[in-house]
């Protein structure tokens, strides 16, 4: 008889209702479920007869996922317990790089702007002082 540890199959004697969970997921990021259906390439009531199902296939899962731009399959504790870290990426650091990024490339882009509106100026003045001049 197995004893319920870490290393015990038993361990995955409660497993996660995955439908329930995807459509949770799905109802919380506000696009409809006829949207994402068709994201995923099924039919709306295929889509619900997936959300009564207790086991729901990865690529369903990643197929939402990128979507809804969520880890799903990282809130699967079963499969998170299993792959450890494999599946925790950083994204916290990626997506604070990017959003620095932008800020930067925007500092950029007001600068060029700025020394635009000066080129213009500059030239405007040229012109002006030419005239002045009867060139």
């Amino acid at each position: 008889m197995f004893q319920k540890d870490d290393t015990s199959p038993c361990i995955f004697a409660y497993m996660t209702h995955r439908g329930k969970l995807l459509e949770q997921a799905i109802r919380q990021s506000g696009i409809p479920v006829k949207e994402m259906a068709e994201y995923i390439g099924v039919s709306r009531n295929k889509l619900y007869d997936i959300f009564k199902r207790e086991h729901v296939e990865l690529d369903i899962l990643l197929k939402v996922g990128k979507r809804i731009n969520r880890n799903i399959i990282y809130e699967i504790p079963e499969i998170r317990k299993s792959l450890g870290d494999i599946l925790s990426e950083p994204r916290g650091e990626y997506i604070s790089r990017l959003d620095q990024c932008k800020e930067e490339l925007f500092l950029w882009m007001r600068k060029y702007a700025t020394a635009m509106e000066k080129v213009q100026d500059l030239m405007n003045e040229n012109i002006e002082l030419r005239r002045a001049l009867g060139e």
